[in-house]
């Protein structure tokens, strides 16, 4: 192929670019692209119809920037800046074409994300002789916490139970109970009242949710100066109300200084005799 052709090709990359991303002039793009052009990109669909719903979808201050172009035969390669698209960094990328009969027919990419300075191992610009300007910090949006685990946080018993339901089931290896035999609102609330009363106000309280829709409550305590963590996970109905309290507790020297207190608080009233006395906890002893 000759040189003249050669240069012919890398001018029409550059005219069918500046149509296509920065002036969105489609029907001149339509006479660079080839209806049948063939695409390589992982990013973008097939066909020529495939890349300029792309563009369509993008902002309007989509632009491209050109920097070198190489011809070998009939391939033309781009080396490119592409930004304004709404991406926290620009995309650089090696645009690589072949050209037919004076069209772009088939197409592959290399991107990469566009290093600001402070990320640069080289510490030389990725595109041009200048870095882009640093991206500011990305926003942290605060998570607004369920009532229970604010009320949790403020060691607001009384909030706490306000958003229990009268027929709420407490689970716990702590009173090692099975089934859902410690059920409702006022033994629950005397139990919660009673372990706050052993390791006091909760600290470092955390909520995370768990992928069926139930959430995860934990925080810290401390008994005779020894840290104890407790973790929750909460079940709610339809109306926001606790239904479930799942409670699991950590360190075992720790967890058994609780289990004592809890028993000489909480046997047999309100938590009957058998639910202390079951073999399994016995034989763990």
């Amino acid at each position: 192929m000759s040189l003249a052709l050669q240069e012919r090709n890398k001018a029409l990359v550059l005219e069918a670019f500046d149509a296509l991303f920065n002036k969105r002039d489609y029907r001149a793009a339509e006479r660079y692209w080839s209806p049948d052009y063939v695409q390589h990109s992982g990013r973008i669909g097939p066909g020529r119809d495939g890349l300029f719903d792309l563009i369509k979808s993008m902002p309007t201050t989509l632009k491209h920037e050109a920097g070198m172009v190489v011809a070998d035969g009939d391939l033309v390669m781009l080396h490119g800046r592409f930004s304004g698209f709404g991406a926290p960094a620009n995309w650089i990328a090696v645009d690589i074409l072949r050209v037919a009969d004076g069209v772009l027919v088939e197409h592959w990419d290399v991107i990469q994300d566009e290093a600001i300075e402070e990320e640069s191992r080289s510490g030389r610009p990725m595109f041009g002789d200048v870095f882009p300007p640093s991206r500011p910090p990305p926003e942290v949006t605060a998570v607004k916490k369920r009532p229970l685990t604010a009320a949790l946080e403020k060691a607001d018993l009384p909030a706490a139970a306000a958003f229990l339901r009268h027929d709420v089931v407490f689970h716990s290896p702590i009173l090692a109970t099975v089934g859902d035999v410690v059920r409702g609102h006022a033994v629950v609330v005397e139990i919660l009242t009673t372990g706050f009363a052993c390791f006091g106000s909760p600290r470092n309280v955390q909520e995370f949710q768990n992928p069926d829709g139930r959430y995860i409550v934990t925080f810290d305590g401390a008994i005779a100066g020894n840290l104890i963590q407790i973790t929750v996970l909460v079940t709610e109905d339809a109306a926001n109300k606790v239904e479930s309290l799942r409670f699991f507790a950590r360190p075992w020297p720790v967890v058994k200084l609780f289990r004592e207190y809890m028993e000489r608080n909480l046997r047999p009233d309100p938590v009957p005799d058998a639910i202390w006395d079951l073999p399994g906890w016995a034989s763990s002893m």
